[in-house]
């Protein structure tokens, strides 16, 4: 080995020796650097070598001796071996230094095909550091076979590849290397290939196989062969693969087919899918180009529309339905083609069998719809036509309805019928027909169709409106309000539209009937009802009326309805008092004769009520009474008896006052007062006056009834009488004819029926009485006449005569009516004039009611009726009489009367227009003959309308209830409509025609009405003024007029619609036939057919016009015969082509004709139509041939039509082309075809069996693609029109190819760098091949050819598009270079080879990596220099990506030192210190120099031990404790605290007292200390008053070694108790010297006594004093001072107040809890003082002189100075304590805690209040003289305000100073 500079190289080879055999184990090439070089830190290389597979434990050489050490160094200089890959491969023995293999070697897992393969480790001597590099080179061994990837190869090769074509193998593979490695391939014998071994410059070696022989598939598809690859080793290895080649077939022959012409019969219904017929063609080439695909080409567009073909089996199916009638025959060409391109040709004959499958159609040529219900029987509905399209079978067709329906079909000629009515029609039971015509012909099998007719039934007005019941009952309580609904009335109509549209009106009352309109409305859209007016019970209680519902058809109908509406009774009547009358005129004293006995009837108060049933049923009390014991009154019947025997004593005036109550809810009632007379006996005017109207005579021995006078009143009922009702009963104890139950309730109704001048009266009596037992109820009517023949005068007693019902429980007396007054002018029309009748009437001889009657009777004369008679003398003599009516309900005679010997007519009372508007009835006339002889006539009084009825307001309401509001928008623009004002008026015509004006306004010009329908409106400008304006009469005339011509008119339209002439009825023939194309037949006739039919012919495209023939000459008939019979030309296709000239009777085209259009193919081509003659009927068939010109010229379907003809196609071979389609026929239709000129081909024009005429192209010359790959040709077709037409088609031939070209190449090899980063899928190359064959033959596939595995996971490649694409990442450490081979494939199997050489381009893509070797994780933080760490850095990359920089963070204790080569040590630069830093994190951040970039960090952690140098440090300087005083023992007081920043046992603290300098002070019995912890504790109970404060020191230890240890100074303070009881100083309590103050009993309120003084001997708030007074002898004489003890009067003394007093003063201090002490005073009052004590004589005359003026200046004056000046002082100490208040509460001024104000101060600091003592100085007020004078002297004040005080309350002083 050469030897470098300080440097010397030693090789030594070890051999091993194994049973006498030797062989070579290892290898050692030892480089040794010299002494100079070590010594400049330089390290020596060791080379091994061993043999790959040595076992593991194998030895390899002995690393002490090779580098020179001591056996011994390696194990105390820590030696160990450190591998770059993080594997050791060895293991080195440290105490003999041998190295082994620690594990078998494999050289190609180790080093893959890397040769030489040497693996690298270094061995490392930590102490001292030192390493030496080891490369062992591992030598390989023939152990690997070569291997074929793939044991089984396919080749395919087509039969015509040319010889000597080369086909690359796949490459065996051989881990070995060198001659171990791959060396050569051989072949197994063949006559088709040999082998060929070709080099490579990179990778190993391959071979091709070499065509020696042509290949024919026909003899030998395929060849089999053995390849076998052998190595180079001793002995030498194989690997072999079996190779199979397939010959590819090439497309030689043409596919034939197994008939030239298939034939087929198939049903023309036959479905859709239905299989026709299956050809099959046979083709002798393999793959692909033996594949037939089946197609119908050349075929016209008719046979692509009906028939598919299955491309693979070639089974013809239906695709469109078949059609016998249209096509009976189809000629298809099919074309099988193979996988190459080739193809033949066939016919397929389809011949279409005819069945029945064509349904008959119908034609439906007119309907008339919708058809009037009342249509008359035979009325034609409908005209349809029926046809068949079958020929040969099914022609023979039946029509006839599927339902049974009123209709009927009937034939009319041919196939031609109607549909006419068979029956009636009803719109309301079915208002139309689907009419269902079913056509069927005769089969087989028989197809029918239907065809439904929809027939809509018009509605005639034949059904009238129907109520819904027969009659209404409405009920209608009394008192209610106008227009109130009431009820509704409905009826329904089954018509429809206008004529269901129902109508309701009120019909006028009959004659005397009461006129509904006044009282009901009806709403005539709806039904409902309406009360116009407050209805009345007692006035009527029920009536009806007639409603009817009319509709709104043409000639209307009606029905009409009876409602009957019941009056619902209310109690609204007060029961009225008969007797005794209450009038004030008569008095009424009713006599009793003191000798009555208990029981005896006295009077009866006699009461009716207006209203019915409960409402009348009336109750009697006694309300008041003279004497409540004396009278009673029946509650039924108000008799009123005595109830005692009359006493003597009683007073003879007795007044009683009756309350008469009904039973109402709620109830009504009314009182009458009766005076009753206590008599002796009766005098003789009395009983003349009550015998004035009494019984003339007396029945059975019954008593007589007295009859009292009573008045009238009471209200007219409808039609001049009133019904009056009242109860009565008989009581039990009276003696009667007949026995009655007491309690039987009676209700009379009476009636005056009629009545005259001569006071002829009929009077109808209606009685209904109820049972005892409430359960039945019995009714009787009777009417009674009478003739008054004395006349109607005053006082005439007119008497019914007695009747008598055995029967019924009631007995009938007598009835008398008297007249009170005699008629007053009886010939006017006044109101006043009544007869006044008194009713009389018994009942059961017991009760006696008395009815009074208004008859109002005003005759007036009306109208005469008069009439003669030819006699003479007494048979001419007429009488006049009215004749009743039918109608019992219109009683005339209450209405009018007439008189008998002139006819004239008088009305009897006042008539209502409202009430009756009109009646009627007959006057009879009968003479005086014998026999009498009569006629009559019949007489209308028609009432005219009075205008007396005020105007009704239906809206708003006007009931005060509810007020009616109306919004109206502020952006309404003029005429904007607020509301509608509604009135109705009970009057008629024009006194109901209600107007409106606008009375009064808020705003006048804001609003307006309209006249006419009461609208208010916001009136526009212009409007406003015309508003105004008053109606123009013209106006009003003009619209009257125009009102009345309207009516007028609308009456004469009626009249003249409703005298139409009936429409004629009958059976109209069957046969007709609509000419008027409206929908509608005008007339029947029959018709008849002509049997034979005219032929005429004429040239298609003819122009409109043209004549065709004169129909008059050809059809026989005379000249204008046509015209007379209304003829017409109808087309059987619906079609009006034709037009007949009635006039000349010409036949002339109506359009322009089109054969093609009318009969397509079809030839002849026959129009059909009819020649119509209407009256009468008769039928004439025509027929017209239209002839073909050459119109049309030959069209191809396609402009273009495409062949594709492979290049290897013979010639002669025939390719049938699309013929071309010619819509005329005949000699006109298409001829021949022709082609243009070219050198390849030619066509020929063949006759199909159709008839049609087909082009063939037939090849004259070989193809060549190559040379020219296409043919465009022009194909034309003639046809043999003079001149012909013709029509073109281009023929585009594309020559197909054959695949003779394999694939190449463009570039080969190909090379690229890729960076060793790219990300995955990235583009590496895109390689291309191109092929010159076409198509299939022309698209090249790509793929890896014999890859290897890392290969195949590495690249990938598009098939299609030849992109090679990263599919794993690339590594350049690992593979610098890739040789990828590539095969190119076309698509008929011919393939191509190409080189990609991939070269790898580093990148900087491995980070640095740092391997640790030794490493200290803790270090004393008081040693020098010290290595820390030793480690090894590399980089995987090359040039600058692998050249790297380590460093660690600059402010580091630390440094990085490097060995040699990559080592680096980790050594301290300062000493340490551990409180500072007790950790290190460092990081060693290693970063190569490469682009980008890139570095490792890694994070060694390095712990200091810590060394005790600190001493224990206290919290505090100084501590400062607080104890209270009389504490209990061992009373923890505090801790001090002292901590050491060392660790472990140098951190713990041991705390001390230590000894005091003052040896008085017994430190060791006052406090404790706990050594572990610092607490400190109280050993006895402290005493402020003894030891307020004390202070000692305290040691704190660590327990390092040495210890170290510090001192801390602790301050106790003892805080103060309340413990001490105030103490009293003045008054003495010594009790030895009483203390006894002198009051003066002048002494003003406020005069200071005396003042207790006390101490305390605690401290602070402890000592803080209050005084407060205890006990008095008068507690309200004096006070105390509760801050500072002043005892002051209360008040003024008076001489009651006792001349000693004794107080007793508390003092309390503000501890917790307060102690306190008492102390006990005694106050002499006395008179007066000596002089010490008076004021001077001057001072009372200063105070008894007047002001000065000048004093009152200056009191002002300082008045204000003064205010001024407390302001600013108030203001100055605001300030100050909110300024030291403000860090407490927000700013405010703090407020003294504590009980007492926090203005008490201690002056002394002791805890006790100084005994400075102050004097109050006076300046007198006299300004002459300006001494001062000292009054008394007293004990401090310390509070401002207690200055003021006494300022004030000393009225001698104006100005005070105090002073100290």
């Amino acid at each position: 080995m050469p030897e470098s500079e300080g440097e010397k190289n030693a090789s030594f080879k070890i051999c091993a020796a194994e049973n006498g055999a030797s062989y070579a184990v290892a290898t050692l090439d030892l480089i040794v650097p010299t002494k100079a070089n070590l010594d400049t830190g330089g390290a020596a290389t060791i080379r091994y070598s061993v043999a790959e597979e040595m076992e593991s434990g194998s030895f390899v050489a002995n690393v002490a001796k090779d580098l020179g050490l001591e056996v011994g160094k390696l194990a105390a200089r820590g030696a160990r071996l450190v591998s770059e890959g993080n594997k050791l491969h060895f293991r080195l023995h440290r105490k003999t230094g041998d190295l082994f293999v620690k594990e078998k070697l494999d050289r190609e897992s180790l080093c893959g095909k890397a040769d030489p393969c040497v693996l690298h480790f270094e061995v490392v001597l930590v102490e001292p550091l030192q390493s030496f590099r080891v490369e062992v080179r591992v030598f390989d061994i023939n152990d690997n076979a070569p291997v074929f990837l793939n044991k089984e190869p396919l080749l395919r090769i087509p039969e015509s590849t040319p010889l000597g074509s080369r086909f690359p193998l796949q490459s065996a593979q051989d881990l070995d290397v060198g001659l171990n490695g791959l060396q050569n391939y051989t072949l197994s014998a063949n006559e088709y290939f040999h082998l060929h071994t070709r080099f490579r410059s990179h990778g190993p070696k391959y071979a091709e196989l070499v065509l020696d022989k042509p290949l024919d598939r026909e003899e030998q598809p395929e060849v089999n062969l053995t390849i076998t690859a052998v190595d180079g080793g001793s002995p030498p290895k194989s690997g072999t693969a079996h190779i199979r080649v397939e010959v590819l077939d090439v497309n030689d022959h043409v596919p034939q087919f197994s008939r030239l012409v298939y034939r087929a019969q198939v049903p023309e219904n036959s479905a859709n899918g239905s299989l026709v017929a299956t050809v099959t063609a046979t083709d002798l080439d393999e793959g692909s180009n033996k594949e037939i695909t089946y197609s119908l080409a050349q075929n016209p567009e008719v046979i692509l529309q009906t028939f598919q073909i299955h491309s693979e089996t070639g089974e013809i199916r239906l695709r469109g339905p078949l059609d016998f009638e249209v096509f009976e025959t189809y000629d298809i060409d099919i074309q099988a083609t193979d996988g190459g391109g080739l193809s033949a040709h066939s016919k397929v004959l389809v011949e279409v069998m005819d069945v029945n499958d064509n349904p008959p159609e119908v034609t439906v040529s007119s309907v008339s719809s919708p058809l009037p219900e009342d249509s008359p029987l035979q009325t034609v509905v409908a005209l349809f036509s029926i046809r068949d399209r079958d020929i040969r079978v099914g022609g023979k067709i039946t029509c006839f309805l599927k339902e049974d329906l009123p209709f009927a079909v009937k034939p009319t000629f041919r196939n031609s019928y109607s549909l006419v009515t068979d029956r009636g029609l009803d719109r309301e039971e079915v208002s139309g027909y689907n009419i269902t015509l079913v056509a069927m012909d005769t089969g087989p099998p028989t197809l029918s169709s239907e065809t439904v007719i929809e027939v809509l039934i018009s509605d005639i007005n034949d059904n009238p409106p129907v109520f819904q019941e027969d009659s209404y009952i409405l009920t209608v309580r009394e008192n209610n309000s106008p227009a109130v609904f009431i009820g509704k009335v409905l009826a329904e109509d089954l018509d429809l539209g206008e004529n269901a549209k129902v109508t309701y009106s009120l019909l006028p009352p009959k004659s005397g009937d009461l006129s509904v309109f006044a009282y009901i409305s009806i709403n005539s859209d709806n039904g409902k009802l309406y009360a116009l007016r407050t209805m009345d019970y007692e006035a009527i209680q029920h009536f009806q009326f007639v409603v009817k519902a009319t509709d709104g058809g043409f000639l209307s109908l009606s029905s009409q309805v009876t409602v009957r509406v019941v009056v619902l009774d209310d109690n609204d009547n007060r029961p009225m008092i008969l007797y005794p009358l209450q009038n004030g005129t008569l008095p009424c004293n009713d006599l009793v004769p003191r000798s009555a006995e208990a029981g005896y009837l006295v009077t009866k108060v006699v009461a009716v009520d207006g209203d019915s049933g409960q409402n009348s049923w009336l109750s009697y009390h006694l309300f008041k009474a003279t004497d409540l014991g004396l009278f009673s009154v029946q509650q039924q019947n108000g008799e009123i008896r005595t109830l005692r025997q009359v006493a003597e004593r009683d007073p003879m005036m007795q007044k009683l006052v009756i309350l008469v109550q009904d039973h109402g809810q709620p109830a009504l009632s009314t009182t009458v007062s009766l005076n009753i007379l206590l008599v002796d006996g009766f005098s003789e005017p009395y009983l003349q006056f009550r015998d004035t109207f009494k019984h003339p005579t007396r029945r059975n021995g019954e008593e007589g009834m007295d009859i009292d006078d009573l008045f009238s009143g009471f209200p007219m009922g409808m039609g001049g009488f009133t019904n009056m009702n009242f109860s009565h009963s008989c009581p039990a104890h009276e003696p009667t004819q007949k026995k009655q139950d007491p309690s039987v309730t009676h209700d009379l109704r009476v009636s005056l029926e009629e009545i005259n001048s001569s006071c002829n009266m009929k009077m109808k009596i209606s009685h209904m009485w109820l049972n005892p037992d409430r359960k039945s109820i019995h009714n009787e009517d009777k009417i009674l006449t009478v003739e008054v023949k004395q006349g109607c005068k005053e006082g005439t007693k007119v008497t019914f005569p007695k009747e008598g019902d055995q029967t019924s429980n009631n007995t009938s007396a007598d009835i008398i009516f008297v007249l009170r007054d005699k008629p007053q002018n009886i010939s006017k029309r006044d109101d006043s004039d009544v007869i006044r009748i008194s009713l009389w009437e018994a009942l059961c001889g017991c009760t006696v009611n008395v009815l009074t009657m208004d008859i109002r009777t005003i005759p007036v004369v009306f109208k005469d009726v008069a009439a003669s008679a030819p006699q003479t003398h007494d048979n001419a003599q007429v009488t006049y009489s009215l004749l009743p009516l039918p109608d019992p309900l219109v009683p005339p005679a209450s209405l009018v009367s007439i008189n008998p010997d002139n006819g004239h007519l008088f009305a009897l009372t006042s008539l209502d227009y409202e009430a009756l508007r009109a009646f009627e009835f007959h006057v009879g006339a009968t003479d005086r003959g014998s026999p009498a002889l009569s006629s009559q006539a019949l007489v209308r009084v028609l009432v005219a309308d009075a205008n007396d009825h005020g105007r009704f307001v239906l809206y708003p309401l006007q009931n005060a209830s509810a007020p009616c509001t109306e919004l109206v928008p502020r952006a309404a623009e003029p005429g904007y409509l607020v509301t509608k004002v509604v009135v109705v008026d009970g009057d008629a015509g024009q006194n109901a025609w209600p107007s409106y004006q606008l009375l009064k306004a808020t705003e006048p010009g804001l609003f307006g009405v309209w006249a006419h329908n009461g609208e208010p409106y916001l009136p526009p400008p212009e409007a406003e003024a015309a508003a105004a304006a008053p109606a123009d009469p013209l106006t009003v005339y003009l619209v009257v007029a125009l009102a009345s011509v309207s009516s007028l008119f609308f009456s004469v339209l009626v009249f003249v619609l409703a005298g139409r002439c009936p429409v004629a009825k009958g059976h109209f023939p069957g046969h007709l036939v609509d000419f008027s194309s409206m929908g509608t037949l005008s007339q029947s006739y029959q018709c008849e057919a002509n049997p034979a039919p005219i032929r005429y012919s004429v040239l298609e495209e003819t122009e409109s016009g043209s004549f065709i023939a004169h129909l008059t000459k050809d059809l026989g008939l005379g000249i204008g015969e046509l015209n007379a019979r209304s003829a017409r030309v109808v087309c059987d296709d619906e079609k009006q082509r034709l037009l007949l000239d009635r006039q000349t009777g010409d036949l002339l085209l109506r359009e322009k004709l089109d054969r093609e259009d009318i009969c397509g193919s079809d030839e002849p081509c026959v129009l059909h139509f009819q020649v119509f003659l209407e009256t009468p009927v008769q039928f004439f068939e025509g027929e017209l041939l239209i002839q073909d010109i050459n119109d049309h010229s030959p069209v191809f379907p396609n402009r273009e039509m495409l062949l594709k003809i492979p290049e290897n196609s013979h010639p002669g071979t025939v390719f049938p082309l699309k013929l071309a389609q010619d819509l005329d026929v005949g000699s006109n239709g298409l001829q021949k075809y022709t082609i243009n000129a070219n050198s390849h081909f030619h066509v020929l024009t063949r006759n199909h069996s159709d008839g049609k005429k087909h082009p063939d192209l037939v090849q004259d010359k070989v193809l060549d693609r190559e040379e020219q790959s296409e043919f465009s040709l022009t194909l034309t077709a003639l046809d043999g029109g003079s001149p012909p037409r013709s029509g073109t088609s281009m023929v585009r031939i594309l020559i197909m190819d054959v695949n003779d070209n394999a694939p190449e190449f463009v570039h080969t090899p190909y090379e690229v760098q890729v960076l060793e980063n790219s990300p995955l899928n990235s583009l590496i190359l895109t390689v291309l091949a191109r092929d010159v064959d076409a198509g299939n033959f022309g698209t090249v596939s790509y793929s890896l050819f014999q890859a290897s595995e890392e290969i195949k996971q590495t690249f990938s490649i598009n098939e299609v598009t030849g992109e090679i694409r990263l599919t794993k990442k690339l590594d350049f450490e690992q593979i610098k270079s890739y040789h990828v081979e590539i095969e190119a494939t076309d698509g008929g199997g011919l393939s191509g080879k190409g080189t990609v050489v991939i070269e790898v381009v580093d990148v900087n893509d491995n980070a640095p990596e740092l391997t640790i070797s030794s490493l200290i994780s803790s270090i004393p933080e008081n040693a020098p220099e010290t290595v820390v760490s030793i480690f090894r850095i590399r980089d995987r990359d090359s040039g600058d990506n692998g050249k790297m920089i380590c460093s660690i963070p600059d402010n580091l204790p630390f440094i990085l030192r490097p060995t040699f080569k990559n080592f680096y040590t980790l050594v301290t630069d300062s000493p340490l210190d551990r409180e500072s830093q007790a950790e290190y994190n460092i990081t060693i951040t290693v970063t190569d120099t490469g682009t980008p970039r890139l570095k490792t960090e890694h994070n060694i952690t390095v712990l200091v031990s810590d060394v005790n140098d600190n001493a224990p440090a206290f919290t505090q300087t100084s501590y400062t404790l607080w104890v209270r005083e009389n504490n209990s023992p061992a009373l923890h007081i505090g801790s001090v605290s002292a901590t050491d920043t060392d660790a472990g046992a140098n951190a713990q603290v041991t705390y001390s007292l230590l000894p005091l300098p003052d040896p008085l002070l017994p430190l060791a019995s006052l406090v404790s200390i706990n050594p572990d912890n610092g607490h400190l504790f109280a050993l006895t109970s402290l005493d402020y008053e003894a030891l307020r404060a004390f202070e000692f020191r305290v040691g704190a230890t660590d327990r390092g070694s040495p210890a170290l240890s510090s001192q801390a100074l602790v301050r106790v303070l003892v805080a103060d108790a309340n413990d001490n009881a105030p103490f009293v100083l003045y008054p003495l309590q010594n009790a030895s010297a009483p203390c006894t103050e002198l009051v003066p009993r002048a002494a003003e309120p406020g005069y200071l006594v005396t003042k207790v003084v006390a101490v305390d001997g605690d401290a602070g708030q402890n000592a803080w004093l209050s005084y407060q007074l205890l006990k008095a002898t008068e507690p309200g004489l004096f006070g105390v001072w509760a801050h500072n003890g002043e005892v002051r009067t209360a008040r003024l003394l008076s001489e009651r107040d006792a001349p000693k007093q004794r107080l007793v003063v508390l003092v309390k201090d503000n501890g917790e809890p307060p102690l306190s002490a008492s102390v006990t005073l005694h106050v002499l009052l006395v008179d007066g003082f000596s002089q010490p004590y008076l004021p001077p004589p001057e001072a009372e005359a200063a105070a008894a002189a007047p002001a000065d003026p000048l004093t009152v200046y200056l009191v002002v004056a300082l008045a204000s100075v003064s205010s001024l000046f407390l302001f600013s002082v108030l203001v100055f100490v605001a300030v100050r304590l909110c300024r030291r208040g403000g860090a407490g509460s927000a700013g405010r001024c703090p407020v003294p805690e504590g009980h007492f104000p926090g203005h008490l101060v201690d002056v002394s600091g002791t805890g006790t209040l100084s005994q400075s003592y102050q004097y109050e100085v006076c300046l007198t007020g006299d300004h002459r003289t300006g001494e001062f004078k000292f009054l008394k002297p007293i004990f401090p004040n310390l509070l401002v305000q207690d200055t003021e005080r006494e300022i004030k309350e000393s009225p001698n002083c104006r100005n005070s100073f105090v002073f100290s």
